[in-house]
């Protein structure tokens, strides 16, 4: 305990000797990033605290947190504490690394009690080139009860059930998995999410979006369940999530 409190009062001086800033590619020394992103679709606002660490309030539907840093620890992981809508849960078992960035993602509905949340880690590693890494995440539970997995197709600008016929998906995810990244080369990307059965579930529109941004070359693409409402056709929207502690909500077919 001792260890711990010395560690967490040595990192705290060097966070503010040396915080980085938006679209940095590395972390504190003896820290890794932290932020929570709000997948509960009935949610009026998310606050979280995490082993009194830190502490995010009134994080909205579809966003996500700014960036914060907290010690690493090489002996034990985090617990982290949430609430929304005066509903209270828990998350156990967060690890937090150098040079990564763990995203606590949430998940379900207050009302029915189907409430929850998982983390999911990046490496904050530069990619080359130019290039942006993606980590698609699986946190959608409603579209989870007929599709488990989701892949992630990265395409021209077009009509996505066209652009994605005998395509390769640049990556998937299982619900509530923390799944690998893949790299795009630089362009303007239409993003697909189907099936397993390679149905579309959602379509971010024509026009397309440009990555990687100016300031921020690693994300994090987060799958949810749409608000009531908000789908536009689709179950499902997508929270892009990045290294600069910035985050993008996309309905279907808007982008």
């Amino acid at each position: 305990m001792k260890h711990q409190r010395a560690v967490t009062i040595v990192v705290t001086a060097l966070i503010g000797l040396s915080a980085c800033g938006g679209g940095d590619n590395n972390t504190p020394p003896l820290t890794g990033a932290i932020r929570i992103g709000n997948g509960i679709a009935d949610s009026s606002g998310l606050d979280m605290s995490i082993s009194n660490t830190t502490s995010f309030t009134a994080i909205g539907v579809d966003a996500a947190s700014t960036i914060s840093y907290i010690p690493v620890s090489a002996v034990q992981s985090y617990n982290a504490t949430l609430a929304s809508n005066s509903a209270t849960f828990t998350v156990s078992g967060i690890s937090i690394d150098q040079d990564h960035v763990t995203t606590l993602f949430t998940y379900g509905e207050i009302a029915a009690g189907t409430q929850g949340g998982f983390p999911a880690e990046i490496a904050l590693g530069t990619p080359v080139g130019g290039e942006a890494a993606v980590q698609p995440v699986h946190a959608a539970l409603l579209a989870s009860t007929t599709a488990l997995s989701l892949s992630f197709f990265f395409v021209t600008p077009g009509v996505c059930a066209t652009a994605i016929a005998g395509a390769t998906a640049n990556g998937s995810a299982t619900f509530k998995a923390s799944p690998g990244s893949f790299v795009l080369a630089t362009g303007t990307y239409e993003i697909c999410i189907t099936d397993a059965a390679g149905t579309v579930l959602f379509d971010s529109g024509p026009t397309g979006m440009a990555l990687p941004l100016a300031n921020a070359d690693v994300f994090q693409l987060a799958v949810y369940d749409a608000p009531s409402g908000m789908g536009n056709g689709s179950a499902l929207m997508l929270s892009l999530l990045d290294n600069a502690g910035g985050n993008t909500a996309l309905y279907n077919l808007k982008n």
